[in-house]
């Protein structure tokens, strides 16, 4: 049965001058840290785990692979593609099983590759998809001469990350030729990074990239997850409609310059919505300072995750926009291109589709008092909506979904002035 949460119209007189808000750990760093640990560093001290669902989820994942049990998988697209890539490494037949939206979720880049490693599949629904049943023939791993391999990025950086993370283990030189556009790369930028820190052997070309096998370097026994860029998107979207000197303060965050999140661009950004970002001791300071003009264009080829609150945010000053390079985003949680459009239409915001992207008109913003909006069982969508309460108490439908990512952010809206109530 789903959960309603209304949401009641703050006053603008109300909003704080300031307010410190704590963001979750890094989902997408905890989720790589966890693989690399399964794989290369059975004693590294992760701490700051993310507390979101799916990293709950990569952790039970990791324990029923260990355990020769079910995978399941639900709906994580990270835990799916990370867990089966991991897997080829089981001498057991291992049977990965998930939530009716992962049954669409692309998968047959990966796959293509784990067959060419030794992989096979068996599957129990359609071809390359989940669920399946994957083993592979461990014999084939004693060979080591170096092998190249093609792989697509065009529809998820996942595939891409996944096989940079458990190719060392396969102790040959691997090089990996990308075929295709190079989406959401920050992400592989991200998984990189963390690898080369902990003494991995990686080097970057232009279409490829080579990896040798694990030697240890490094014997780190502790690491700390950063705090999350792609959460403090949604903050600073409802930062972008306050009153002029607003200022959040988003502790433990990252300064841009130094995280290893993509997402990171959001220092930047911000400027879009005539916020002012800087980094001081130990938070993120993120101050209202003008109304914007003119909106930008934006491309989200590498930064997908921060398009729903980028929009909402140009939406809830009442802009007329475009943003491009956000054909991935169909196959996210939702496919949530056509999701956000849907929801934004009972507001009077259109959108107009161009060849590289959108047009969107969000200067008849018209929000109805008691107006329902579905969250289309993504935590990304049900969050970027919220705020359209400072217009008018609305309905969100599903809101437990935001534990996918950002558990408590039912929490930072009450302390950012919003009434919320459980229906």
């Amino acid at each position: 049965m789903s959960i309603n949460i209304a949401l009641k119209q703050p006053k603008h007189n109300d909003a704080p001058s300031a307010v410190a808000i704590e963001l979750p750990s890094s989902k997408s760093i905890s989720n790589r840290l966890l693989i690399l640990k399964h794989l290369y560093f059975n004693d590294l001290n992760i701490h700051q785990l993310s507390e979101a669902n799916d990293t709950l989820l990569m952790q039970r994942a990791l324990e029923q692979l260990k355990k020769n049990e079910t995978i399941e998988v639900e709906d994580a697209g990270t835990v799916a593609r990370f867990i089966t890539a991991a897997s080829i490494f089981s001498a057991n037949q291992n049977l990965i099983n998930c939530s009716n939206r992962m049954l669409d979720r692309p998968m047959q880049e990966l796959v293509d590759v784990l067959e060419k490693l030794g992989a096979s599949f068996t599957y129990l629904n359609k071809s390359h998809h989940l669920p399946f049943k994957i083993k592979c023939d461990l014999d084939l791993f004693k060979d080591k001469s170096p092998i190249i391999l093609e792989i697509s990025t065009a529809k998820s950086s996942q595939f891409l990350s996944a096989i940079i993370m458990i190719a060392p283990k396969l102790d040959r030189k691997i090089v990996l030729e990308l075929k295709g556009e190079k989406n959401s790369y920050s992400y592989v930028k991200m998984t990189i990074q963390l690898m080369l820190d902990l003494g991995f052997k990686i080097s970057e070309a232009e279409n490829n990239i080579t990896i040798e096998p694990y030697i240890p370097v490094i014997n780190k026994k502790e690491i700390e997850v950063e705090r999350d860029w792609s959460a403090a998107a949604f903050i600073v979207e409802i930062l972008a409609n306050q009153p002029i000197n607003t200022t959040f303060l988003l502790n433990d965050l990252y300064p841009m310059n130094n995280s290893a999140q993509g997402d990171a661009i959001l220092g930047s950004w911000a400027s879009d919505f005539g916020i002012e970002y800087s980094f001081n001791s130990n938070q993120s300071i993120f101050r209202k300072k003008s109304t914007l003009a003119e909106a930008p264009v934006r491309s989200f080829k590498h930064y997908p995750d921060l398009a729903l609150a980028y929009i909402m945010a140009m939406v809830l000053q009442k802009k007329k926009f475009q943003i491009r390079d956000v054909e991935t985003l169909q196959y996210k949680e939702s496919n949530r291109m056509e999701a956000i459009a849907i929801e934004l239409t009972k507001c009077n915001v259109t959108f107009e589709q161009l060849e590289n992207g959108f047009t969107i008109n969000a200067k008849q913003l018209n929000v109805k008092a008691n107006t329902i909006f579905d969250s289309h069982n993504d935590h990304r969508i049900a969050m970027c909506l919220a705020p359209l309460a400072w217009y008018a108490p609305i309905t969100i439908l599903q809101p437990q979904v935001v534990n996918k990512s950002f558990p408590k952010y039912w929490d930072a809206m009450r302390k950012l002035n919003f009434e919320i109530i459980n229906t």
